[in-house]
């Protein structure tokens, strides 16, 4: 294991599976994160023939170095799983006062011939990104603030057969973090020092949610069909709050800002392949729909000696959305005319169609201390040079 990978008899293991079967999906790492070492009792090495070789009868050059991994009989069919528990406590919390650092990690998983089941949980607040079991452990950790983070997920994979394949998957994630930071300066002058103090501390809570589908068939020999369905939602929210004073000038100033932010996508995926042996026809179509906003209130205020030219305040809101669509499509018929041991040659004719779309409204107000209660209101106070309205579109068709 090199970097994260698998190497074995000097070459790169693409993808590894379970007594022949694809219940990683082309995934290794997943491989490596999810098997316990003591359920494995042998392992194979081979190249395998991809999809379109499959569909073809030939060689159409995407084979994989597989890991073929053979369970011990006694751990099919049964449930395997680990937990991990810490605790501890930190002074370092931006907001002052002890805070208990704590993180739970729960992992379970089944296989047997034909299916595989995968639950996972991990909660803590050690600003990791993290998951681990016998086999190897991983986690990327961040030096920035105090960081929550809370995972869920759960994966069912089912192959009887070549013919057919389901993959369903749910995930959820969700990071809170806190972040401070306190600066001191001091400028030094002939006419005196100047000293400066600039406070900063935001508050960010995220969360993602994803639900994945898959299916691949083989209803024929020489016909092979896949689409893959994605769909997510985000959303999250903030604040943030930052200080300045310059104590000799008597000069200081805040800016105040909370927000929040949602977003929703659809991403759909088609590919076909029909052979007509050694040739094939091949027919792949993504298209990818995102839509979503955010909201940003800020106020700043900023006060001067004896108010001499008097504190003044700024309020501004602004209400973004964006609508954006992708569609990409494409038919090819790779003609394959010599198919030797020394040689080996194609010609491929292709056509391919791309559409994109994108809709922006980007509207900022200003004096908003008292918000309208309608958005006709509103309109009132919209500060026109500040503000953007986009909408873009293009389509192109490609043959060669």
């Amino acid at each position: 294991i090199k970097d994260g990978r698998i190497y074995a008899r000097g070459r790169f293991v693409e993808n590894v599976l379970i007594s022949g079967k694809d219940f990683f999906t082309g995934n290794p790492q997943e491989a490596l994160q999810r098997l316990p070492a003591y359920i494995v009792n042998k392992l194979k090495f081979y190249d395998k023939a991809g999809e379109m070789s499959e569909t073809a009868g030939t060689d159409m050059h995407d084979g994989r170095y597989v890991m073929d991994i053979h369970l011990k009989r006694d751990f099919h069919g049964m449930w395997l799983g680990n937990a991990a528990l810490d605790l501890g406590t930190s002074p370092s919390n931006p907001r002052g006062g002890e805070r208990w650092r704590r993180g739970i990690t729960l992992y379970g998983m089944r296989f047997d011939d034909r299916q595989a089941v995968y639950l996972s949980a991990d909660y803590n607040n050690l600003n990791q990104d993290r998951g681990s079991n016998e086999l190897c452990s991983w986690s990327q950790t961040s030096d920035q603030g105090l960081q929550t983070y809370k995972k869920l997920n759960g994966t069912y994979r089912f192959e009887q057969n070549e013919k057919f394949s389901l993959n369903l998957s749910a995930d959820y994630q969700g990071i809170d973090s806190e972040y401070g930071v306190a600066e001191n300066q001091e400028v030094y002058l002939q006419e005196g020092n100047i000293f400066r103090r600039t406070l900063r501390e935001q508050w960010n809570k995220d969360q993602s949610m994803g639900i994945v589908t898959s299916v691949s068939s083989r209803p024929k020999k020489r016909i092979y069909l896949k689409g893959d369905y994605r769909l997510g939602y985000d959303k999250g929210k903030f604040e943030q709050e930052m200080r300045t004073e310059t104590k000799t000038l008597k000069i200081g100033g805040s800016d105040i800002s909370h927000g929040q932010k949602d977003a929703r996508s659809h991403k759909a995926s088609f590919e076909g392949h029909v052979g007509f042996s050694p040739h094939l026809l091949k027919v792949t179509a993504n298209w990818n729909k995102t839509a979503g906003g955010d909201t940003n209130h800020s106020t700043y205020n900023m006060f001067t000696p004896d108010n001499v030219v008097g504190n003044t305040s700024q309020y501004r809101f602004a209400d973004n959305s964006y609508d954006r669509e992708n569609l990409q499509t494409e038919a090819s018929f790779i003609l394959k005319y010599a198919d030797t041991q020394k040689n080996s040659a194609e010609l491929t004719a292709y056509y391919r169609y791309e559409y994109n779309k994108e809709h922006s409204d980007s509207p900022f107000f200003t004096d908003t201390r008292f918000l309208p209660s309608s958005r006709d209101s509103l309109q009132l106070l919209i500060d026109a040079e500040n503000s953007r309205w986009t909408t873009n579109s293009d389509s192109r068709s490609i043959l060669g």
